[in-house]
C-alpha cells in the first residue's frame, strides 16, 4: 500500500499569502470586507469570507488599509 501526498494543501514557507479584500455594501449602515486568496498564478480564489463588519464604508476601507499596512490592533478575524 502507498501513501498518496496531497501537496496542495501545503504552503511554502517562502512564499507569503497574497490577500484580496472586496467592501460590499450589505444594508443601508452595513459594510461587509470579504477576503479572498490570491493563488500561484495569480487569480482570485472563486470564494472568500468575511472578516469584517462596519456601519460606514470608511470604516471598512479603514479596516483594510490597516490590514494591508501590517497592523494588528485590530480585534476582528484575521486568517
Amino acid at each position: 500500500m502507498s501513501k498518496v501526498t496531497q501537496f496542495r494543501h501545503f504552503k511554502s514557507a517562502f512564499q507569503p499569502q497574497v490577500f484580496e479584500h472586496k467592501v460590499v455594501q450589505k444594508g443601508e449602515e452595513s459594510w461587509w470586507v470579504f477576503r479572498s486568496e490570491v493563488v500561484l498564478n495569480g487569480q482570485t480564489m472563486p470564494y472568500g469570507r468575511v472578516v469584517f463588519f462596519a456601519h460606514s464604508e470608511q470604516e471598512a476601507l479603514d479596516w483594510v488599509a490597516n490590514q494591508e499596512a501590517g497592523s494588528d490592533e485590530s480585534l476582528a478575524l484575521t486568517a
